[in-house]
């Protein structure tokens, strides 16, 4: 009996060639087809592009080791990064709302308020200011309007006044506001509240 890889003969009751190490009962057993698994997006690179890919990288990874090493060197600070000093550890606070009247008073908004001759709150309401203005006139009613401030805009809101609460933008014409509604008055904008009025800054 010979070995049906080398042909070097055998003898009886041989298991594995004595030549090539070929198990004499070894069969081979054809393997199906496996359909390859990788996306049909992908190029798919031949075998001597990827052998010259990896030579390509063994010099690269030869040049990094070979590189002088900088360990224990001093670090040189980053200019582009700014000083810790230098940057806020709180926000910066918004710039509160100054109502500037035509009577020669300034009122600086620090909550909900009331504005009017002799404004009062109705029972159950709590206000962190009333304001009073003086109108020897009475064209201004004694609780004229609220103000506050929400998410960094000046509102105000008429309370049903007698002469109602007209809003002039800084560009653009009046607006007379509906009793109980809420309206934004920007940074430069008057609001006229009988005879008289103030300017928003």
């Amino acid at each position: 009996m010979n070995c049906a890889s080398c042909g070097a003969a055998l003898p009886e009751g041989a298991m594995f060639c004595g030549n090539c190490g070929r198990a004499v009962g070894a069969v081979v057993v054809p393997r199906d087809r496996v359909a390859d698994p990788r996306p049909g997006d992908t190029t798919i690179l031949p075998p001597q592009y990827r052998a010259s890919m990896r030579a390509a990288t063994s010099v690269e990874s030869t040049e990094a080791t070979s590189a002088p090493s900088t360990a224990g060197a001093p670090s040189t600070p980053d200019a582009s990064r700014a000083p810790e000093s230098d940057i806020p550890t709180r926000p910066i606070p918004p710039v509160p709302y100054v109502l500037s009247f035509s009577t020669g008073e300034r009122v600086v908004v620090v909550g909900v308020g009331l504005l009017g001759r002799r404004p009062f709150a109705q029972p159950g309401e709590r206000f962190d200011q009333l304001v009073s203005i003086a109108d020897h006139e009475r064209s201004v009613s004694k609780t004229h309007l609220e103000f506050g401030v929400e998410s960094g805009d000046l509102w105000v809101c008429d309370r049903y006044s007698a002469n109602g609460t007209v809003i002039i933008p800084p560009a653009g014409g009046p607006h007379r506001c509906e009793p109980g509604r809420r309206y934004r008055v920007p940074r430069g904008g008057r609001v006229e509240i009988g005879d008289h009025w103030f300017d928003v800054r």
